[in-house]
């Protein structure tokens, strides 16, 4: 009994020196304690707490599975070691942790939530963001006003493209945390992604408000005022940015994105002292930092430096993605072989009949931004940018054929009455973003895929093609880190195949298609004549002229792909034959291509 008193005194001390943060004092203590008491599982837990606190993270690591052993229903201890783990970035066996800790405390309230918390942030760091979406809602739905679970949910609907749900639950967020910057900063950027821009820009500016030293909130900022086509206003945030995190690769690489950049600039020769620790840097930063170098180089003509950097920063993020070349290229062949004429011709007569709906599709790259923004211009037409809505309405449907049932395949197993469903399905997520508009403008690119498919679901709308040259169209996507998707664009070999293959699907398309639903528009005949071209692309919609088509570069509208700054600019043909530049450094490519 006396061995056992003493042990109890000893951690009463060792717990009061802890909650006074005397850390090293109390870890002695507790060591006592584990002396007198082996078996005393407190010890151990709370003696692993301390030790995370005094970053000391393997061996807090090592105390908490000793207090599991000992007591292997504590949900805390299982909690805790989850954390520890994802802080060592042992990410899968933390997410176990964590569903043991569930499994314990699945009925006390406050525990459970907690653990639903930290195992959507540990699927979130394995970028499996679609999974850490129910564990999020189940945190919320025992604790509505839990703003942290609102804000990361926000981000994990973000991540899975679905910006209108991310929008309420970052509202949510705000509303509970009004006084937290991040909460601002991640409403901003849901409501850039959806078109609303300068709403984004007041949600930022009370970002910064809250923390002026914050760093992301400048670079979104920059990022809203560049889509709204304020390009010095931009450049100046992304200056902001730099200058609060000097250390921060993307925001160079968003900075010269964003204008041309000349010799001397202090911002690229912060850049080149960067790239001097390019290996202390994380992956994600050191490729942001070589597609910046890159484009930097690229303006100053240097096209040897620029290659290095650019064939770096694809060759790092080849390596960070998952594409998979044959099973990619061999949908698209799957594609031209299930969607015969026959099959077109048989399947036609259904459908939407709605002739809202403009698509503009093609490779990434080759134009599709410049010719929305023409459209755009139009005061019938709303430029919604790249929706993910056709593809996401097509899985949904076939879903409901039951798994072993894909696009293509899905084509032929359509009844007539799941065209028209699958149109007026599309046609309400359009509308629900613009609901006045006498013309919508979707431009995925990859809709390209879907071509046949968008005829018969919705066999009003029209759909343009934009072609480019194909060296240039790929140097320019070999140029770019895209937000998202364009897995086939990081290696040159297989951006020349993945060329080849799109090219063989879209001349399919041509010969299937009935004459005037598909208009082709070549880039460089664009830039060559202008109104000539423009005309025929509003006459296309169905449209009457209007002059504003022709001083594109002065409507201002959101424009959230890559081409933002240089469609806010007058007609340029510097673009044409930019793949000159980089001549027998391109050898891979070319051998693909032809």
């Amino acid at each position: 009994m006396g061995e056992q008193y003493t042990a109890a005194s000893v951690f009463q001390e060792a717990l009061l020196l802890h909650q006074q943060g005397k850390l090293t004092d109390a870890e002695q203590l507790y060591l006592i304690v584990l002396q007198l008491d082996p078996a005393s599982s407190e010890a151990h837990h709370n003696l692993g707490i301390a030790l995370v606190q005094l970053s000391r993270l393997e061996e807090a690591k090592t105390h908490f599975e000793k207090a599991i052993a000992i007591r292997p229903d504590s949900a805390e201890a299982h909690n805790n070691l989850g954390n520890v783990l994802g802080r060592l970035n042992r990410l899968d066996q933390s997410i176990l942790q964590f569903e043991k800790a569930l499994e314990i405390s699945r009925h006390i309230a406050e525990p459970y939530t907690r653990t639903c918390y930290n195992i959507g942030v540990s699927l979130q760091a394995l970028n499996r963001h679609e999974e850490a979406i129910p564990h999020y809602a189940r945190a919320i739905a025992i604790k509505p006003d839990y703003a942290d679970a609102h804000h990361n949910l926000g981000v994990a609907l973000m991540k899975s493209e679905r910006p209108q749900e991310a929008l309420m639950h970052y509202e949510r967020a705000a509303a509970i945390r009004p006084d937290l910057a991040e909460m601002h900063n991640g409403l901003g950027v849901s409501l850039h992604a959806l078109n609303r821009g300068i709403v984004a820009i007041s949600h930022f500016t009370k970002a910064l408000a809250i923390r002026p030293d914050y760093a992301d909130a400048y670079a979104n900022l920059a990022l809203a005022l560049q889509s709204l086509g304020r390009l010095e206003e931009a450049a100046r945030a992304f200056e902001t940015a730099i200058e609060r995190a000097p250390a921060e690769a993307k925001f160079y690489h968003w900075l010269f994105n964003s204008k041309k950049v000349v010799a001397g600039d202090r911002y690229l020769v912060a850049a080149i002292e960067l790239a001097q620790r390019m290996v202390s840097l994380p992956q994600a930063e050191q490729i942001e930092l070589h597609f910046g170098l890159g484009k930097a180089y690229a303006d100053l003509k240097q096209y040897d430096l620029s290659f290095r950097h650019l064939l770096a920063g694809n060759t790092l993020k080849r390596q960070d993605i998952d594409y998979v070349e044959d099973a990619t290229l061999g949908v698209l062949d799957r594609i031209r072989a299930v969607s015969t004429p026959e099959l077109m011709q048989s399947k036609r007569g259904f459908g939407n009949r709605s002739a809202g709906p403009v698509f503009i599709l093609g490779m990434p790259r080759s134009g599709s931004t410049l010719i929305e923004q023409i459209l755009s211009s139009h005061p019938r037409v709303f430029g919604a940018g790249e929706l993910s809505y056709f593809g996401r309405a097509v899985r949904l449907l076939a879903r409901e054929y039951g798994a072993h049932v894909h696009y293509p395949d899905l084509i032929r197993a359509l009844a007539d009455e799941d065209l028209t469903r699958l149109g007026t399905c599309y046609l309400s997520e359009i509308q629900k973003i613009a609901p006045d508009a006498e013309r919508v403008i979707d431009k995925m690119p990859s809709n390209f895929a879907f071509v046949g498919l968008i005829h018969l679901a919705l066999p009003n709308a029209r759909i343009i093609h934009t072609r480019r040259d194909a060296v240039d169209t790929c140097v320019s996507c070999f140029s770019t880190l895209f937000a998202r998707g364009q897995p086939f664009t990081y290696e040159l070999s297989e951006l020349g195949r993945y060329y080849r293959t799109y090219e063989r699907l879209m001349e399919h398309w041509r010969a299937t298609l009935p004459e005037g639903i598909m208009l082709e528009v070549r880039y460089e005949e664009l830039i060559a004549n202008f109104e000539a071209q423009a005309r025929r692309i509003v006459a296309h919609c169905d449209l009457a002229w209007d002059d504003a088509c022709l001083t594109f570069y002065k409507t201002k509208r959101s424009v959230m792909s890559a081409s933002a700054p240089q469609v806010y600019q007058p007609l340029y043909s510097s673009s044409v034959g930019r793949g000159r530049y980089y001549g027998d450094l391109l050898k891979p490519l070319l051998n693909a291509l032809y």
